[in-house]
C-alpha cells in the first residue's frame, strides 16, 4: 500500500490527542471549575462545528489538496489549543472548544477518506494503528493523572498535536476516478443529501457512535465518582481500543462479503447491550466486559459508513461523504446526546446511559431503510 507509512504516523499521532482528550479532557475543564452540565455544553461545542465538515471536505476534493488541508488544519489546531493553557473561565473555554473542533477535528473524516481508498479492503488494518495509539494514550494519560495535576493532559495533548502537525506533510493524496464533465459545476454534498440511502446509512450510523456521548463526555467522572483510579480508569479506556484492533486486524474478509448495512446493525445492538451494562454496573470486571463491545458499537458501525462509502458512492465524493456523515452523527447528532448527558448526568447519574440506549435504538431503525434491492449483489464496477 504506497503511502501507507504517513498514514500510520498520522493516525498515530492524531488518534493519540482523541485519546488523551476523550477520556481526561471532561477532567480538565472540571479542574478550571466547570459543572458537569457546563463541561458537556463546552465539549459539544466543538462536536457541533462538525456539521461545517461536508463543505470544508468538498471544498479540499475540488481542488485536490487533502495533504495541504491536513497541515493547515493541524497547524490551526495547534495554535487554538495552546490557548487553552490561558483560558479560566466558561466563554473561553467554550469558544476554545469550538473552534478546535472546527479545526483538528475535521481532520479525522479527511484521513478516513484518504486511507480507505489506499488500502480499500484492507483499511482495517490500517486503522488499527489509530486505534492502538488511542489505547496507550488513555493509558499514558490516566498513569500521568495518578497523583500528579491535571495540566499533564494539556501536555500530553499538545505533543500529539505537534507530531501531528509535522506528518502531515507526508500524507499521500490518493488516485481517484476523474469527475465527468456533466456533473463538474454540481455540489457533492447536494447530491448526498438527495441519496436517500446514504443517508439513511449515515444518519443509522451516525445515531449509534452519537450514543457514546455519555461515555466519552461523563464516563471518567462517572468511573471517578464510584471511586475508580485515574489509573484504573486510563486502562478501562485501553480495553475499547484493543477490542477494536481485533475486529480491524480480521475485518477484511467479512468486509468483502457481508453489507456494511449488518456491520450496523450489530455495532447498535452492541450498543443496547453495552449502554444497559453502564446504568447499572458497580465493579471493575463488569466494566470490562461493557469496553470490549466497543470492538462492535465503534469499530464494526465505522467499518460499516466507510465500506458503504466505498462500495456504493463514486471515488469523487468519498471524503465528502465521509464528512457529512460525521456532520450529521458525530456532528449534530454528537453534539445534542452531549448536552443531554451533562444534563441527565448532573440530575440522574448513571441512569443517563439509558437515554444512550435509545439514541442507539433509533440509529438501528435508520439503518433499516439503507438496506441495498432485494437479490442486488455487489460488482466490482460498483466498488470506489
Amino acid at each position: 500500500m504506497t503511502g501507507a507509512v504517513p498514514l500510520v504516523g498520522f493516525y498515530i499521532a492524531t488518534f493519540a490527542v482523541m485519546g488523551a482528550y476523550m477520556a481526561f479532557w471532561p477532567v480538565w475543564l472540571e479542574s478550571r471549575g466547570l459543572t458537569k452540565a457546563e463541561i458537556g455544553q463546552v465539549m459539544a461545542a466543538g462536536i457541533f462545528v462538525r456539521a461545517a465538515s461536508p463543505w470544508l471536505v468538498q471544498w479540499v476534493e475540488r481542488r485536490g489538496s487533502p495533504r495541504q488541508a491536513a497541515l493547515l488544519l493541524s497547524t490551526g489546531g495547534l495554535a487554538v489549543f495552546t490557548l487553552f493553557a490561558v483560558a479560566e473561565n466558561y466563554w473561553a473555554l467554550l469558544a476554545l472548544c469550538a473552534v478546535f473542533g472546527g479545526t483538528f477535528w475535521q481532520l479525522f473524516p479527511l484521513t478516513d477518506s484518504i486511507a480507505s481508498q489506499v488500502a480499500r479492503e484492507r483499511y482495517g488494518r490500517l486503522r488499527l494503528f489509530g486505534s492502538g495509539s488511542w489505547m496507550l494514550s488513555t493509558v499514558l494519560a490516566g498513569w500521568l493523572l495518578d497523583g500528579r495535576g491535571t495540566h499533564t493532559v494539556f501536555w500530553l495533548v499538545l505533543v500529539a498535536v505537534v507530531v501531528s502537525m509535522a506528518v502531515a506533510t507526508r500524507l499521500p493524496v490518493p488516485n481517484s476516478d476523474p469527475e465527468p464533465a456533466e456533473t463538474s459545476t454540481r455540489s457533492p454534498v447536494a447530491d448526498l443529501l438527495r441519496d436517500r440511502r446514504f443517508l439513511a446509512m449515515a444518519v443509522g450510523a451516525g445515531m449509534i457512535q452519537a450514543s457514546h456521548a455519555g461515555l466519552y463526555s461523563f464516563g471518567s467522572l462517572h468511573w471517578s465518582s464510584i471511586g475508580l483510579s485515574t489509573s484504573t480508569i486510563g486502562w478501562l479506556w485501553a480495553v475499547g481500543p484493543t477490542a477494536e484492533i481485533v475486529l480491524f486486524h480480521f475485518s477484511a474478509r467479512f468486509v468483502a462479503r457481508w453489507h456494511p448495512v449488518w456491520f450496523g446493525v450489530a455495532g447498535g445492538a452492541a450498543a443496547i447491550l453495552r449502554w444497559t451494562i453502564m446504568a447499572n454496573a458497580e465493579s471493575t470486571p463488569v466494566f470490562v466486559v461493557a469496553q470490549l463491545l466497543h470492538a462492535f458499537t465503534f469499530g464494526a458501525t465505522h467499518l460499516a459508513i466507510v465500506n458503504y462509502i466505498r462500495r456504493e458512492l463514486p471515488a469523487r465524493y468519498a471524503a465528502t461523504a465521509q464528512a457529512t456523515y460525521v456532520a450529521v452523527g458525530t456532528g449534530a447528532g454528537m453534539g445534542i446526546a452531549t448536552l443531554s448527558a451533562g444534563a441527565l448526568f448532573e440530575s440522574q447519574g448513571a441512569a443517563m446511559f439509558w437515554a444512550m440506549g435509545i439514541v442507539a435504538i433509533t440509529g438501528i431503525l435508520c439503518l433499516t431503510q439503507a438496506r441495498p434491492p432485494r437479490n442486488r449483489e455487489f460488482r466490482t464496477e460498483d466498488r470506489l
